[in-house]
């Protein structure tokens, strides 16, 4: 308990420390302000009793930021790509209410649409390691913490050694490094345990940029705040659609984007195949 409570002050005393500092960037957040779709589809499957594997799949679309659009049919939440990702993880289940996971390497593609509309592209490669600890039964708690190291396209790195994946250059070191807090709350709506097949779920994740790198004001990177609801429309397959508040707090890169969150998760995948997962063809 005394380390639940100290990570979270941890992370209440930085927000709130960055909180204070005079930002005077020359981007104003509410400039910067968009109406986002996230959607994200979940695969995953046990391997044996302690191992499971997973797939994320996520692509977001944004409208034309509020300081931009000229008329309402600019704030349409899918009328501009974002990102699209691709993870895949590998967890360990411990006896101890934790599980230890690795992604080896993720592939993000984003897009970017300069203020005169020219659309830049740039792909990433990352690394992530993570804990989440479960507690609750009932009404189920878990707070997970996520170490990033990412490699960057573009022109974000100049003068270092790279290779190149997937038609774009990326740095043989490291070009910055991230660590992620969460912590999230999802309580049935019903307590008979017969007919619990809808949720709702809160969490909030704090996110801090690490490295010499990093720039002044830009350690506090973003916080997400979400709030949905889940439904589970088949054994293995749940659906959450809430609302997402994506803060990015960056002093050079502030920006607020109002996200619509659907997400499809699906449990065992094998198991849909009433045992038949065609691994073995």
């Amino acid at each position: 308990m005394v380390v639940k409570k100290g990570l979270f002050l941890v992370c209440l005393y930085f927000l709130l420390l960055d909180s204070k500092k005079g930002y005077g960037q020359t981007k104003s957040i509410k400039d910067f302000q968009s109406f986002s779709t996230w959607f994200e589809a979940t695969f995953s499957q046990k391997i044996s009793k302690k191992l499971s594997v997973q797939l994320d799949f996520q692509y977001r679309r944004r409208s034309q930021w509020s300081g931009i659009a000229v008329n309402y049919s600019q704030l349409n939440p899918v009328r501009l790509p974002t990102q699209i990702v691709f993870r895949p993880w590998i967890h360990y289940h411990s006896k101890f209410k934790l599980r230890f996971s690795l992604s080896p390497i993720g592939y993000w593609h984003n897009y970017n649409f300069a203020t005169n509309g020219e659309k830049r592209e740039s792909k990433e490669l990352r690394t992530s390691c993570q804990i989440i600890h479960y507690f609750g039964t009932k009404i189920k708690f878990n707070q997970r913490v996520r170490y990033e190291l990412r490699f960057r396209s573009g022109d974000l790195v100049d003068n270092i050694n790279s290779f190149e994946i997937a038609g774009a250059d990326f740095p043989i070191s490291p070009q910055v490094s991230r660590l992620r807090y969460q912590i999230k709350c999802q309580f049935p709506l019903s307590m008979n345990s017969n007919s619990n097949r809808t949720y709702l779920s809160v969490s909030n994740e704090l996110f801090l940029g690490l490295g010499s790198i990093v720039k002044n004001g830009d350690h506090i990177d973003q916080n997400r705040f979400g709030l949905s609801y889940g439904f589970q429309v088949y054994p293995k397959i749940k659906v959450e659609c809430g609302y997402l508040n994506h803060w990015v707090i960056r002093k050079s890169d502030p920006q607020l984007n109002h996200c619509i969150s659907i997400n499809l998760i699906f449990e065992n995948v094998g198991e849909l195949f009433h045992g038949d997962s065609g691994a073995g063809d």
